[in-house]
């Protein structure tokens, strides 16, 4: 339940305010916030600011590096593996993404693969910023082993979301971000912070039973989205991140919500594709407009209002956050209070209340 509202750019400083508490460099610190801010105006609310605690807590126990910047460790023309070095998940991931859209102008189509590295947030954010570059985006994430393979009980592998991002003429990018889980975890620990219950179809308690309680949901395994094909699904994205840039698999990645002492050595791989070089960029984007807009006009059947594209959602989040501030639970607004109060800063103010 969102009970107030606070401004994005309130929210933006309050977060480097505290990144600098840490003396983290200034293009580090300011990026990092804004990614984070980004996050939950797009309505990744599970991903976004409500995580920045449990970030804290990382860097303060040495599991994040926070001044850490990636290593390039091989590169050839269209493709890098590199070292996250146990920094801020989002600055590596920026950076990659960066590289990546650079490559692919110059040669096409591009890969980063890059190991060693922490907590992403939302992997939509990457994407979105390719297909911004008149690019396709693909991004994919291991993390720590949360979910059990299809007819087990054991939690041999990650959530391990997809996200695929193009543009379209005249529209919000096409954005497409699921974890290959029913739910990410970041939705199972949103429940808990709050004292919600959760749909039995999410996850499975330590015993392999249905359960609705988040907490025993964390304990056990979440289930694989549309059964066997969302576990084989996790297994192609742990072959793309995990394998193709020589890190560790899921079940030997470090948890990130039961300790903040290690880095997680997660690892993501983002591949770009530059339209313009298989074709003209502007047919391409007239063509998904077409589509979309057939899709979208479509009849709608009952229970419905309206008919969505994946994106088009995200983006009228932001431009509404962006304009009226975005909406937080008590509980997520506690932490800034508790975060404020342990730094002794001004916490974000309350804009309004729901």
């Amino acid at each position: 339940m969102k009970d107030i509202v606070i401004k994005a750019g309130d929210c933006k400083d309050f977060i480097g305010k505290v990144l600098k508490i840490f003396k983290i460099p200034e293009d580090i610190a300011s990026r990092w916030a804004e990614l984070l801010t980004e996050t939950s105006l797009l309505g990744f609310d599970s991903h976004g600011i409500r995580m920045l605690e449990r970030y804290i807590n990382h860097i303060e126990g040495g599991g994040i590096e926070p001044a850490a910047k990636p290593e390039i460790i091989v590169e050839n023309q269209q493709c890098v593996t590199m070292d996250a070095k146990g920094g801020l998940g989002h600055i590596s991931a920026d950076v990659a993404t960066s590289i990546a859209i650079e490559k692919a102008k110059k040669g096409g189509i591009s890969c980063v693969a890059v190991k060693n590295a922490n907590h992403v947030g939302a992997c939509g954010l990457y994407v979105r910023t390719a297909a911004m570059k008149d690019c396709i985006g693909i991004f994919t994430t291991v993390s720590r082993a949360a979910m059990a393979p299809w007819g087990g009980m054991i939690p041999f592998l990650g959530s391990n979301p997809i996200a695929i991002g193009a543009p379209i003429m005249e529209k919000p990018p096409f954005l497409f971000d699921a974890a290959s889980s029913v739910v990410s975890m970041g939705k199972i620990t949103a429940a808990k912070d709050n004292n919600m219950e959760i749909p039995d179809s999410w996850a499975l308690d330590r015993h392999g039973k249905p359960t609705t309680n988040p907490a025993e949901a964390i304990k056990g395994s979440l289930l694989p989205m549309a059964g066997h094909k969302g576990y084989g699904l996790a297994m192609a994205v742990e072959i793309l991140s995990a394998f193709l840039s020589g890190s560790l698999p899921s079940f030997q990645v470090e948890s990130w919500l039961q300790q903040t002492e290690k880095p997680s050595n997660a690892s993501f791989t983002i591949i770009v594709i530059d339209i313009a070089a298989l074709g003209d960029a502007d047919i391409f984007k007239k063509h998904m407009k077409v589509w979309v807009d057939l899709l979208t006009g479509s009849d709608v059947r009952e229970g419905f209002k309206k008919i969505y594209y994946p994106g088009q959602i995200e983006e009228d989040n932001y431009a509404y956050r962006l304009k009226n501030g975005i909406p937080l639970g008590m509980c997520d607004y506690e932490m800034f209070e508790r975060v404020a109060d342990k730094f002794n800063i001004t916490k974000p103010v309350i804009a309004k209340s729901l």
